[in-house]
């Protein structure tokens, strides 16, 4: 039997700067970007995200990207454009 490759992440949130975490994201084999505050149910989707995840998979063009936070149908759809591997979607 092939032994397991488990995968693991980084949850990166706003106020966290990319070259300040590249050194652990170079290991990790995807991220999570935290597109709206963590931990409060309900808010919004903020825009500067799109321009986050666009510097992202030019820095990391070989990472899987997942967003959770204020996504909705529409912000779906644009975050599948940028090439979003896996989109978090709730209510509460």
């Amino acid at each position: 039997m092939e032994p397991m490759h488990y995968q693991w992440g980084l949850a990166i949130t706003m106020k966290d700067s990319l070259d300040a975490v590249s050194e652990i994201l170079q290991q990790a084999d995807f991220a999570l970007i935290m597109a709206s505050e963590p931990g409060v149910s309900g808010r919004p989707f903020d825009s500067a995200n799109f321009q986050r995840i666009t510097e992202f998979k030019q820095q990391f063009p070989t990472k899987k990207v997942q967003v959770d936070g204020g996504v909705n149908d529409r912000i779906a759809f644009v975050l599948r454009l940028l090439g979003v591997n896996s989109i978090v979607s709730a209510t509460t």
